[in-house]
């Protein structure tokens, strides 16, 4: 996978995160189970992205800048950078527990991204 820029990656996730929103809205509404992880490998199969790291872009995005530095702690994670709370995996805004929560998290943080660049 090429390395994205940071507003390759916001567009990316997006992309992705709605995806992922649509299937489990879906699933709920149809009354079937769905799993994160494989929505996740489904979206990138179908985009040509099947060695993203963990299927993300924020983690592909901070693990090429960590490398350089030797250690992952999720410094370089686009979001973290708007919001040093945020955590995806973990807590009520889980991406695995809580989706749809997770994806509206992120449609306030994109909207943020989006409000610094134009006021650059």
């Amino acid at each position: 996978m090429k390395r994205l820029t940071l507003d390759q990656t916001w567009i990316e996730c997006m992309r992705l995160w709605k995806h992922i929103a649509r299937k489990v809205r879906a699933a709920i509404k149809a009354g079937e189970k769905w799993n994160v992880d494989d929505l996740k490998r489904e979206w990138c199969i179908k985009h040509g992205c099947e060695g993203l790291n963990l299927s993300c872009f924020f983690c592909e995005y901070d693990d090429e800048r960590q490398n350089r530095l030797g250690s992952r702690d999720c410094s370089f994670c686009p979001a973290k950078k708007i919001d040093k709370g945020f955590y995806c995996s973990e807590g009520e805004l889980s991406c695995f527990d809580n989706p749809l929560d997770f994806y509206a998290e992120l449609r306030r943080l994109h909207k943020l991204y989006k409000k610094g660049l134009k006021s650059k």
